[in-house]
């Protein structure tokens, strides 16, 4: 039978020699002692040397001596669901974080507070979401989920679950194309059980998101306390990121013409409006007033606010589709000042 030194050990492992001696007065490591008591010294089996590599595992999954001691001495844990379930709650907690700066960029993106962007939200996109408060499809969707019973309730949550759960266990390697694929699922089930988002846009998915008691608490019943403020902010970029996609030709088309013929410009600019409106109010086609004005460069804002984060930019669009550039949307959103206004309705 091999023995290993405490030095052959550390050497093959790793692993200091304080921490093997933490191990075995655990009991998590039975090292053999030579038996001279001139030099007693600790010899490793290969046993040993498994068990160490078992307890490394698991720190490096980072569980509690306390919690490796119970898992261990426990003949019939399994330790491939124990580190499964662990590695979920990794993904968990890595999520939190990407979200936690996400949201910081969401709040710097909309000009809002930082302190009171993180508490309550950007106060930008709660304000405009008023304009879609007082539309028949808003309060058609109010009137439905207020008069839901308990049965549809815990159906709607069931439902729910395994989108919310992929949601907050998304990892790092999916990257942005994850968050969209997640986001896609929920707005399936909106379109089902709310209403449909294009009637909406995203400012209307805001509004009730916002205004329905309900909807935040499943997605936090599901996930975790700011489950429901990465949901709203995951939404928010995928909007934008499609956006900017598919009016960035239409953007740059004005840009050019502002330089050239601000009037051809002008002529332009209707169809720019039209597009952000679908997607931010779900409406298009309509008059320009003068609070579609202000929403509409405030939104060409948000996109530069996108552009010139290049770590955001980098994460929503990692093969670099968007070609839009800060000085066509300041040309964008100075021709659409310019733009004659009618009366709100």
């Amino acid at each position: 039978m091999k023995l290993y030194s405490v030095k052959e050990v550390m050497t093959l492992t790793g692993v200091s020699r304080d921490m093997l001696i933490a191990y075995e007065k655990r009991g998590l490591l039975h090292p053999v002692r030579t038996g001279d008591v001139a030099n007693n010294r600790r010899m490793y089996r290969e046993e040993d040397i498994d068990d160490l590599g078992r307890v490394v595992a698991l720190r490096a999954y980072e569980f509690s001596l306390d919690d490796i001691e119970r898992i261990l001495g426990d003949e019939e844990a399994d330790i491939y669901s124990i580190l499964e379930e662990k590695l979920e709650d990794l993904r968990r907690q890595e999520n939190h974080l990407r979200n936690l700066i996400l949201f910081a960029k969401f709040v710097d993106i909309t000009d809002t507070d930082l302190f009171t962007g993180l508490l309550e939200g950007p106060e930008d996109i709660d304000a405009y979401a008023d304009a879609i408060r007082g539309t028949e499809v808003y309060q058609q969707a109010m009137e439905h989920l207020q008069s839901r019973t308990d049965e549809e309730a815990e159906q709607m949550l069931e439902e729910l679950s395994a989108i919310i759960d992929d949601f907050v266990t998304l990892g790092e390697e999916e990257g942005f194309h994850g968050v969209e694929r997640c986001v896609d699922a929920y707005v399936a089930w909106w379109d089902q059980n709310v209403a449909p988002m294009e009637d909406l846009g995203y400012l209307g998915f805001w509004a009730i998101f916002e205004d329905d008691e309900l909807l935040p608490a499943l997605a936090e019943e599901i996930g975790e306390e700011l489950t429901s403020a990465a949901l709203q902010m995951s939404a928010f970029y995928v909007s934008m990121k499609r956006l900017m996609l598919e009016v960035q030709e239409r953007i740059g088309s004005i840009a050019k013409a502002a330089d050239e013929d601000v009037v051809a410009a002008r002529e332009e600019a209707p169809a720019l409006v039209s597009a952000i409106l679908k997607a931010m109010v779900g409406k298009e086609g309509e008059a320009v007033t003068k609070e579609a004005q202000v929403l509409c460069c405030s939104v060409l804002g948000y996109m530069e606010g996108v552009l010139t984060d290049e770590e955001l930019k980098a994460y929503l669009d990692p093969r670099g589709d968007i070609t839009l550039d800060a000085s066509s949307l300041a040309k964008a959103s100075d021709v659409l000042g310019l733009l004659p206004t009618s009366p709100s309705a």
